[in-house]
């Protein structure tokens, strides 16, 4: 719903600032509720679409990488390589048996092995490296809290922050909501604070509500009126704001009372003058406070705001579709590579080392 504007003897040229900033608000809070309203239902289909289409897809991914590693391993003793080849071969595999053991966890001995006889590095090795302490410090930073980074290297990194997913989470929304980058947060935290404010405001909110309805229905009750086409329009009027006050739509009220005040009402508008600057604070305060919930989310939700989420926070079957087609385009690749393994080993192994060499 967009705000509504003044009849035509109200131009916007005649509108004051106050009237043009508190509809400029008006409409910046509707689209950001809506974009926020899209975000969430996007988010749950995204993710319920990701756990049933998606990870079962990289879950095959990975195991299949992991089957055509033990593979090359096993054609490498079996065929022997040259000594040029090998500084190539051991620098894949080591690099290729690490990213997959921070998946798997330092628990998978095969991996392990592998990551022992190519790069000869030992799993202690890796949990006192300078990388993995660097990278327990930075996620601890990130998150509010330690990690444990033995624990995540041996159950792997997807399963260790699968397990600690809710935990990242409110970690990461109580992170930002402490942050006092903005002003505006610091005095949304604050009112959070303070009750005795928050009931003040409401008791203000009420009040001017009673008193813009008031006005309204005293001005355009259609009984006072004679004309028969100017009751109609009456009536309708009067419909508007009774159902404005009723909803406790104090800002569908001050629209209207903007929409239907004459130039001439001095006082009245003075009133809705004095309102709009109380009301464009309070219009602030909403917004910043969309706008640093929406933050969260993207904050949270990394790539899949990216990957499967349109510019207005829907959910996208046809950027899903598209990275569902890449997911299953990268496993079927895995696949053949795997069969040509199995049909034409040496064929299929020179030509590996060559694909390796551009690794």
């Amino acid at each position: 719903m967009k705000p509504a504007t003044r009849e035509s003897n109200s131009s916007n040229k005649s509108q004051s600032k106050l009237q043009l900033k508190y509809q400029k608000l008006l409409s910046q809070i509707e689209e950001q509720q809506l974009y926020n309203v899209n975000l969430q239902n996007g988010l749950r289909m995204a993710h319920t679409m990701l756990e049933t289409e998606i990870e079962p897809l990289t879950k095959q991914y990975n195991l299949l990488q992991r089957k055509l590693l033990l593979i090359i391993d096993k054609t490498a003793d079996q065929l022997g390589v040259s000594k040029y080849n090998r500084e190539w071969l051991d620098v894949y595999m080591t690099q290729s048996s690490e990213f997959l053991l921070r998946i798997f966890g330092y628990q998978d001995k095969q991996l392990a092995a592998i990551l022992q006889k190519y790069g000869w590095i030992s799993v202690d090795d890796i949990i006192n490296d300078y990388e993995s302490q660097a990278m327990a410090e930075k996620f601890s930073q990130l998150y509010g809290f330690d990690i444990d980074i033995k624990e995540m290297l041996e159950k792997g990194e997807d399963n260790y922050f699968s397990e600690n997913q809710n935990r990242f989470k409110e970690s990461a929304r109580n992170k930002l909501n402490d942050t006092d980058e903005q002003e505006d947060t610091k005095e949304f935290k604050a009112d959070k604070q303070a009750p005795s404010k928050k009931t003040e405001e409401d008791k203000l909110i009420t009040r001017d509500a009673r008193s813009v309805y008031m006005r309204l229905i005293k001005k355009y009750h259609p009984d006072l009126e004679q004309d028969d086409v100017k009751r109609s329009i009456y009536t309708e009027i009067v419909k508007e704001v009774t159902n404005a006050y009723q909803q406790n739509d104090f800002f569908a009220l001050l629209k209207l009372q903007i929409k239907y005040l004459d130039d001439n009402e001095t006082e009245a508008t003075k009133i809705a003058e004095d309102m709009l600057k109380r009301y464009n604070k309070i219009l602030q305060k909403q917004l910043n406070k969309l706008k640093q919930w929406i933050y969260m989310q993207h904050h949270t939700s990394g790539d899949v705001i990216e990957d499967f989420i349109d510019k207005n926070g829907n959910f996208s079957p046809q950027k899903f579709a598209a990275q569902r087609r890449l997911f299953e385009k990268r496993n079927d690749i895995l696949n053949m590579e795997i069969a040509a393994s199995a049909t034409k080993p040496k064929t299929w192994f020179k030509e590996h080392l060559r694909f390796i060499k551009n690794f």
